[in-house]
């Protein structure tokens, strides 16, 4: 399994509203009006918590809530609100880690198309290799925390992205991996409804939901 997870997370209308919402938004590059844990040489802005924020993130969240791909590799318990940021000329984020306590996986959604601006990668440093994004408006990207990274300068234009960090019911690594490879299996099994349970007990993608089930609770 990679340790990124890329995909379409918004709609063409859910983009013109939160592009729209954008134009009117407050910003802020003060440390008592954006969260504690984003800290290091941060120089972009961070939208002011309100009302625009708050349907932002609704929209944004209600991707996440029927991003399948989402839910198999990191078996959400929790997620953080959203920050968004405003990043202009001159202007990134220095190399740095996120603090421990936000959970298991971060989430970047872009939110600028990628010929409006010039610089403003993400880069992140996974596998021993640095791995650079700059995706389409829409486009989301999550990532195991923990990870050294940085957005490189913007040189030209304005970057806007949206950022949460989420925790897993599932700690141990080497379980969500084997969770995620028996959501996979079934997947691949033709899908049966019975109310016979004598039918159900020798149902192969019955049986792998019940190993799921039990992996789950076992974490609850």
């Amino acid at each position: 399994m990679t340790s990124f997870y890329i995909r379409q997370l918004l709609s063409s209308e859910d983009l013109a509203t939160i592009t729209d919402y954008l134009s009117h938004a407050e910003w802020s590059k003060s440390r008592d009006k954006i969260p504690e844990y984003l800290t290091g040489g941060q120089t972009n802005s961070e939208m002011i918590g309100g009302v625009i924020r708050n349907e932002i993130s609704k929209i944004i969240f209600a991707g996440i809530d029927i991003d399948q791909g989402f839910k198999d590799r990191v078996f959400p318990k929790h997620s953080t609100g959203l920050i968004v940021s405003r990043t202009e000329v001159g202007e990134g984020f220095s190399v740095h880690l996120d603090t421990t306590s936000v959970g298991e996986f971060s989430t970047t959604v872009f939110l600028s198309e990628p010929d409006t601006y010039e610089g403003g990668e993400l880069c992140l440093y996974l596998e021993e290799e640095v791995r650079k994004f700059k995706l389409p408006a829409g486009t989301a990207v999550t990532y195991t925390t923990g990870a050294s990274h940085c957005v490189a300068k913007v040189t030209a234009g304005v970057r806007h992205a949206g950022v949460f960090w989420t925790s897993s019911l599932v700690k141990d690594v080497r379980y969500r991996e084997i969770l995620a490879d028996i959501r996979q299996v079934r997947r691949l099994l033709p899908l049966g409804e019975t109310y016979n349970l004598n039918d159900a007990a020798v149902d192969p993608e019955f049986l792998l939901q019940s190993v799921e089930h039990k992996l789950i609770r076992h974490f609850l």
